[in-house]
This record gives C-alpha cells, sequence and structure tokens, in this order.
C-alpha cells in the first residue's frame, strides 16, 4: 500500500525521469545509427550558431574566418552551409536570428574554458558538436518540464499529462528536430514558447514585477529566435482567458506592462546590437529575397499535401487540433475554442505564405513543431474534464500508444531514405505507406542519371540469359555469376543490367538483391525495388538497372535475388545481359 501511495504521489516526478531516460537513448541511437555526433552543427543549425565563434573568438562581424579556417579544414573544405547574406552596403550578415545563440551561449562559453585552447579551437570541434547536443537536449526538456509543470498547475489528470507530453515529442515530428538534427531552432522555440505560456499563468494568478519580467523575457526569447513566432501570443486567451493580457493594460499594473516591456526591449535588443556590429546598421532583413507572400497561401497543400503536409506525416498533432476545438464547444468555452481557432488559422495561413512551402529538406512539416507544446497542453485543458471514465482512459491511452507507434514508424521511414525528404506525391506516399522493409529504401527518390555516359564504349559486355520466378509456392530464386577482373582505373565502374520482366499486378512487392563481392570481400549491396519501374501489370518490358561501384574489382562475384517483401509477389523476370563502362561520375 505503501509504494501504491508513494507511486500515486510521486507519478509525475518518476515519469519525467523515464522519460528523460527513453529521450537520452534516442539521442544515443539516432547519433550512432545516422552518424549525427560530428554533425550537430549543421545546416540550419550552422546558421543559428556562427554568430557566437564569430563575436566571441574571431571577433569578425563579416566572417571572414570561414574562408580563412573553416574551408582550409577537412569537414568543411567542400562544403560550407549558405548562411551569409550581403546587405546593399555590401556587408556580411547572418540571415538567421541571434535568439538560438543567446540560449546556446552560456554552453558554448563553458564549452571554450573546459575543453579548448587558443591553439586548437576553431569553433567547431568534437566537444563544440557535443556541447550544443547538450544545450539542445537541456532546452528541450526544460520545456518538458514546463509543460508538466503548467499543466500540474491547470489541475490536469497525471494520466492526460504523461500523455499529452509523450505525444508531443514521441507523436509528432519535433522527434526528429531533438535527435537527428538537434541543433536547429525548434527545440529552443519549444521551450520559450512554453516558458512564456507558463509565466502568463504565474502572472495571472501572481502579478508581479517578477512574473511580469519572465513574461518580457520569454516573449523576447520567442520573437528574437523566429519573429513569426510571435503569434504565438494568441494562445494565451485559449488557455487562460483574456485577464493576462487584459490585466497588464489597467492601471493598477501599468508598472508591470512598462517592466514586462522593457524586458522584452532588452531581449530583442541583441539582435539590432549584433547587426549594427555586423553591418552598421541597427535594422535588416536578413532573409535576402525569401520572404512572405500573403496574396498566395497555400493552406491546403500545407496541412494535407503528399510532400510535407502535417496531417500526412504527423496526424496525431492534427488531430489533437480538431479534438481540442471540438471539446472546448462542448464545454462550451466559446470564446477560447474561437481564439484556439483564430490563433491556429492565423499561424498556419501565416506558414503556408512562405515563398518556399517545403522549408528545406524536412520531416514532415517542420515550422509548426515549435507549437506543440502549446498546442497540447490546450489539448489537454480541453479534453480534461472527459477523462474520469475508465473507458476514457482506456481510449486515451490506446490514442496515445497508437499515435507513438505511427510516428516511430514515419521518422523511421524519414531517417531510413524510405520517404523522400524533398519530393513526395501521392503516388509515392501510397507505395510506402507503413512500409519499413529495406527494399524500399531510397523507393521514393529518383534513379541516378546516367544518360551522359549512353555513347561511352563498354569495357565488358556478358550475356547472362537467366530467368528468375517467385510465386506464391516459390519465395525466392537465386542467380550468381563469376565476372572477369575489372580495372576501373582513375574512374568508377558503371553496371548497366539489362532486365525483361513481368509482374502480375501493380502493387507487386517483389525486388532483386544484388550483392557484389571482390574474392569473398562485400563491395555493395543494392536493393531494386521492381514497382519502381512501373511494370505495367501482365506486360512484358524490359529495362535497364543502372549502377556503379567506385573502385576496382579483381574477382567480382554477382549475386543476384529475387525475392518477394511480404512472401505473396507473383513475379517473373528474364536477366539478358550485363554492360560494364568505366566513367568519371
Amino acid at each position: 500500500m505503501k509504494l501504491v501511495a508513494f507511486f500515486k504521489q510521486h507519478f509525475l516526478t518518476l515519469f519525467f525521469i523515464l522519460f528523460s531516460f527513453v529521450y537520452g537513448i534516442q539521442i544515443y541511437e539516432t547519433g550512432k545509427n545516422y552518424n549525427r555526433f560530428d554533425k550537430v552543427i549543421n545546416e540550419d543549425a550552422f546558421g543559428y550558431y556562427i554568430i557566437l565563434p564569430a563575436y566571441f573568438q574571431y571577433q569578425d562581424p563579416n566572417f571572414e574566418f570561414i574562408d580563412t579556417v573553416l574551408r582550409q579544414s577537412e569537414t568543411y573544405k567542400n562544403y560550407v552551409p549558405p548562411v551569409i547574406n550581403t546587405v546593399e552596403n555590401g556587408k556580411k550578415v547572418c540571415k538567421y536570428y541571434s535568439g538560438v545563440a543567446i540560449l546556446q551561449a552560456p554552453f558554448y562559453l563553458i564549452n571554450s574554458k573546459l575543453f579548448e585552447t587558443k591553439k586548437t579551437s576553431t569553433g567547431f570541434l568534437n566537444s563544440n558538436h557535443f556541447t550544443i547536443l547538450f544545450a539542445s537536449a537541456f532546452y528541450l526538456l526544460l520545456g518538458i518540464w514546463g509543460m508538466v509543470d503548467v499543466l500540474k498547475k491547470l489541475k490536469i489528470h497525471a494520466l492526460l499529462i504523461a500523455s499529452s507530453v509523450s505525444l508531443t515529442l514521441f507523436g509528432s515530428n519535433l522527434l526528429a528536430y531533438a535527435t537527428y538534427d538537434i541543433a536547429y531552432s525548434h527545440v529552443y522555440s519549444f521551450f520559450a514558447l512554453v516558458f512564456f505560456i507558463r509565466a502568463a499563468y504565474l502572472f495571472k494568478h501572481k502579478p508581479s514585477y517578477t512574473t511580469a519580467l519572465l513574461c518580457g523575457v520569454f516573449f523576447g526569447l520567442i520573437v528574437v529566435i523566429r519573429p513569426l513566432n510571435g503569434i504565438s501570443i494568441l494562445f494565451i486567451p485559449v488557455i487562460f482567458g483574456l485577464s493576462p493580457l487584459i490585466q497588464l493594460f489597467r492601471k493598477p499594473h501599468l508598472k508591470l506592462t512598462a517592466m514586462s516591456l522593457l524586458a522584452f526591449g532588452l531581449i530583442i535588443s541583441v539582435q539590432s546590437i549584433i547587426w549594427h556590429w555586423q553591418t552598421g546598421w541597427w535594422y535588416v532583413y536578413p532573409y535576402g529575397n525569401e520572404s512572405l507572400n500573403l496574396a498566395k497561401p497555400q493552406l491546403t497543400e500545407l496541412i494535407f499535401g503528399f510532400n510535407c503536409g502535417w496531417a500526412i506525416y504527423t496526424p496525431v498533432p492534427f488531430i489533437a487540433l480538431v479534438l481540442s476545438l471540438i471539446f472546448l464547444f462542448l464545454k462550451q468555452k466559446i470564446r477560447q475554442a474561437i481564439w484556439m481557432f483564430v490563433c491556429s488559422f492565423s499561424l498556419l495561413y501565416l506558414l503556408s505564405s512562405w515563398y518556399y512551402l517545403h522549408y528545406g529538406c524536412t520531416v514532415g512539416c517542420r515550422p509548426i513543431t515549435e507549437f506543440y507544446g502549446p498546442l497540447f497542453i490546450a489539448f489537454a485543458y480541453s479534453i480534461n474534464s472527459f477523462v474520469k471514465s475508465k473507458w476514457s482512459i482506456v481510449i486515451l491511452l490506446l490514442f496515445t500508444s497508437l499515435g507513438i507507434k505511427y510516428n516511430l514508424m514515419v521518422q523511421h521511414q524519414f531517417f531510413e531514405n524510405i520517404i523522400n525528404w524533398c519530393e513526395m506525391d501521392k503516388k509515392r506516399f501510397q507505395m510506402v505507406f507503413l512500409k519499413t522493409h529495406e527494399a524500399y529504401k531510397y523507393a521514393t527518390s529518383p534513379f541516378w542519371d546516367f544518360s551522359q555516359f549512353d555513347q561511352a564504349p563498354p569495357v565488358k559486355s556478358i550475356l547472362i540469359d537467366k530467368k528468375l520466378n517467385i510465386d506464391s509456392e516459390k519465395k525466392e530464386d537465386r542467380f550468381q555469376i563469376q565476372l572477369p577482373e575489372l580495372d576501373a582505373k582513375d574512374s568508377s565502374l558503371l553496371f548497366n543490367l539489362k532486365i525483361k520482366g513481368t509482374m502480375y499486378d501493380e502493387i507487386n512487392d517483389s525486388y532483386l538483391r544484388i550483392l557484389i563481392n571482390d574474392n569473398g570481400e562485400y563491395i555493395e549491396l543494392l536493393n531494386l525495388l521492381l514497382r519502381r519501374k512501373m511494370i505495367e501489370a501482365n506486360v512484358e518490358q524490359t529495362f535497364i538497372y543502372q549502377f556503379h561501384v567506385g573502385k576496382s574489382i579483381k574477382k567480382p562475384l554477382l549475386n543476384i535475388s529475387l525475392e518477394s517483401v511480404n512472401n505473396k509477389a507473383v513475379c517473373g523476370l528474364k536477366l539478358e545481359s550485363i554492360e560494364i563502362k568505366r566513367v568519371k561520375l
């Protein structure tokens, strides 16, 4: 009995500890499996971070160290993310806002003191990657703690708190930006948004200089991380009503209003100071030609599009939003429901008006991830009074487990390149829906284009003339051929495998597994999902499958097997010939 009582009393503390442990494992597994530990400061993360070494280490407002130091290093000699723009006076400016750098600064400075020397430091050593990874994980977990604290203060059912918090991370694409691309701005915005809501709650119940200061600081951080996220102030009336905002403008609280505005101004002034340091101007539009086009929103595509659609790739947050609106109306909280609709619509409208809807190659709808804290707080608040019976709890737990399972599967598909990060459509989505077999890896990516080498003379042409068949009885058919020595010289070897095939239905889950060994040593493994070639049902079609090997092979052994993903495929193929060329890729 004492153990049960202890568990009930400390349930949320134990849950947070377990949550943190599972999240830590997720970071480790992602970093290990996808080689992310030395790529923490990459692409957009590079842009948010670069302000720190530019200011603290190089005192270089024009970012000349990119050419003089970074491009001379092994890591950046071939590619530096394009994060610097030139303004009208010829000065250089980082196109990313400074909010992330402000939050990373304490960790950067600690790392500089403890792990670096002036002789070895470039600002981009392994210790920097690790420190920034730690900083990002710290702010993510701090944001999660803030969610738990707000929900406790709102007297939300403990299981609903655990469910909402779990879905926030593990049931959404925030997980990708809290593990795979961990140093992007999203975990920092998530933290700032949650703590702004927490500060608003504290201010509502205890107006003071401290709580007013916190409101100003965290709202300033929200804006200085990404200005568009300032629309988050509309979330306040959803959960707390209008009183926190109205109180600021009533006579007894005008001093508190001044305190809040002063704190906000001080935070965003950091950005102006940095711009002045870089360009001599107090205000700069750093994005260059990138901008919103409010006259041409793509709202439907943003939500339901097959390329990055929010509801398609992360349905749990979308469903949570819909349920929040429904339950607020059922609770007859009409004003809050209207506010939530206005806030959500305004946010989605703005996000869909960005000049590049996809926001780069992303895991689902990327820019909405930082709003999952407020969204799931609103979700828990709206359905709390309905989570009373055993059946409602069972439904909640079922929704949570299925939502997390689906999201983890989709994230796995992204990380394994089963889902194309940049170019998806309905047909590709249907082809790989809920598919995790290795045969689907790169199935939604275009084939390499080797057409420029069509006229190149072959080094070897070998007749194969071998049939492979699988059906409901025969699940696999194999073929092996010893090729002559292949000398690539200073080029690569391009293999053209000529195949004639008959597939008996369009959704036939059959694939070729092609393994190349050199005297028993592994060289290359490829999987060709035959659906990618769009062979028409019951029609024989000849096609060429092209792949390359980047070095010479002394004793090449080619192993080809026709297999089924689901043990149901019916397929007949004839391997006609293989042609090998030397090409410079």
